[in-house]
């Protein structure tokens, strides 16, 4: 809901400006190729520049979010054009929500920690004859 949210937000943006047409260009890439891309979302900002939109939403409070390798891969390719949303305090009764706009991924990691919170194991390689 919130990739939805922030997609109308983002065409209300350029729907007064020379831009307009750029409107007929957004995809919301997350439905039509699914999550592996690396982002949510392609659209135009109000310079008519393509952005790539990564889109984080909770209900809770406070935003929180977690990424996977690919979409930090992809960020960091693509960081002067990379935007995320964290969207947060989403209440879907009243279609009410918050959201934090940072631009550029340096950014995002200039303002965000990033803490580790999966391991993926795998056996080791001298460990598997030992087990079978």
């Amino acid at each position: 809901m919130g990739e939805q949210l922030i997609f109308e937000e983002l065409k209300l943006r350029l729907i007064s400006t020379i831009y307009q047409p750029l409107i007929e260009e957004f995809k919301h890439v997350s439905i039509e190729h699914g999550d592996g891309l690396g982002y949510d979302i392609l659209a135009y900002n109000e310079s008519a520049e393509k952005i790539y939109v990564e889109v984080k939403t909770t209900t809770a409070k406070y935003p929180a979010a977690s990424f996977s390798k690919n979409e930090i891969s992809f960020a960091n390719q693509f960081d002067e054009n990379y935007v995320l949303f964290l969207v947060h305090n989403l209440n879907t009764d009243y279609n009410s929500f918050e959201y934090i706009e940072i631009h550029g991924f340096s950014n995002v990691k200039e303002q965000l920690s990033f803490q580790p919170t999966n391991y993926k194991l795998r056996l080791k390689p001298d460990n598997s004859e030992n087990n079978q």
